[in-house]
């Protein structure tokens, strides 16, 4: 069932004889109402559906009393006044005169200036300017800046957003290093906040994946095993719980040219903390392939991790496929595609569906690529390829 249009105003401006002074009702007396603040008229209503407005001003009956029920709603702060029944229109000599009144129980108007003030950021301790996408703190704060952990830096020329990719702890202070939305960091970096909502042990309701079905966890409805859930017909099953999904894109063309070592992707990756389990799938689209003598592409990964991928290669002059499967590699080469291999694909979409498993050291999985060997002609990963990671353990 919906919820009132308009909120009751509260005493004594309704249900109650107006008495402005001594023992004697305002008989007659006239009751304005105003947008807060002015002299504006504003409407008030007989009942919290706002279908039937008052007269302005109110007039009240012999008794001092608001006529009909009695009652005055309205649908945003107001201000009130009340005046003899022979005053001006807006009144010269008031009773008296209250302002920012808001309506009982209406959060829109007595909490959003209260809630307004609140931050979804919370100031760090003293930071030091390190880098363009570094910075520190003194002490231990790595419980604050995790992986993932959004952060908001104040430098000269504005604030910077980004996400935390790395936070070291040694000889105490903690190193934090980020990648920034857009923007570097500069010397004139005075305060890093870090969002509210923290990457490990979230407050965000996720649904919850059981043995025995999905749980909604904001109804506890149990859909059973391969159960059809909603108009989108989703199939849900038994899995493993997931803890988020990261999605990225390039937003520019980055391009290789006279090199064959492999070139960190600038925006094709993702953070990974100790113990984590990811699966991720990244895809890409390559251009000018058949003026290359080959293409190399690896993710690399954090130092102990145990990783498996699949790689399918199409492209947009054939309409046959190359596979690539490594399960198992280490930070090396796992699609190499000699010009043989190009010779028929033209422009290329690479897609790769990849699987870590970290040790005990934080650090990236960052997709890679090159010229498999030295060419003058441009190796171009297009803007708008992108990845998606989902944390499953």
């Amino acid at each position: 069932m919906a919820g009132p249009v308009a909120f009751l105003a509260p005493d004594p401006l309704q249900s109650t004889q107006l008495i402005p002074g001594g023992n004697t009702p305002a008989s007659g007396g006239l009751l304005f109402v105003y947008q807060v603040g002015s002299t504006t008229k504003t409407n008030s209503y007989t009942d919290p559906s706002a279908s039937t407005a008052r007269t302005n001003p109110i007039v009240l009956d012999s008794g001092g009393n608001v006529p009909g029920n009695g009652e005055v709603w309205i649908t945003s702060t107001a201000k009130f006044v009340l005046a003899p029944f022979n005053d001006t229109d807006p009144p010269s000599s008031p009773y008296w005169s209250k302002d920012n009144y808001p309506g009982i129980n209406n959060i829109t108007a007595a909490q959003v200036q209260s809630l307004s003030a609140q931050s979804e950021w919370v100031q760090g301790s003293t930071v030091t300017f390190v880098g363009v996408t570094a910075f520190s703190l003194v002490g231990d704060q790595t419980p604050l800046y995790t992986l993932g952990r959004r952060v908001k830096a104040t430098v000269t020329g504005g604030d910077r957003f980004g996400i935390v990719t790395s936070a070291v702890l040694a000889t105490g202070s903690t190193a934090v290093g980020v990648t920034l939305d857009s923007g570097t960091l500069n010397g004139g970096l005075s305060v890093v906040s870090y969002g509210i909502l923290s990457t490990p042990n979230g407050s965000i309701p996720w649904t919850n994946i059981t043995s025995t079905g999905v749980q909604n966890v904001s109804t506890g409805t149990l859909f059973a095993t391969g159960a059809i859930v909603g108009s989108s017909s989703t199939v849900w099953g038994t899995g493993t719980p997931t803890y988020g999904l990261l999605t990225k894109r390039k937003v520019i063309d980055e391009t290789v040219t006279t090199s064959t070592a492999l070139q960190n992707d600038d925006d094709l990756f993702f953070p990974i903390a100790p113990n984590e389990e990811w699966l991720a799938e990244f895809y890409v689209n390559f251009g000018n392939l058949l003026s290359i003598t080959g293409l190399t592409v690896s993710v690399s990964s954090v130092v102990g991790t145990t990783s498996s991928v699949f790689a399918l290669l199409t492209g947009n002059n054939t309409t046959s496929f190359i596979p690539f499967s490594n399960a198992g590699f280490s930070d090396g080469a796992f699609v190499n595609l000699t010009s043989t291999n190009l010779a028929a694909i033209g422009t290329a979409n690479l897609y790769m569906n990849y699987r870590i498993v970290n040790s005990t050291t934080s650090g990236n999985a960052r997709l890679r690529w090159a010229p498999l060997s030295n060419t003058s002609s441009p190796l171009t990963a297009f803007h708008g390829s992108y990845l998606k990671a989902t944390r499953i353990a």
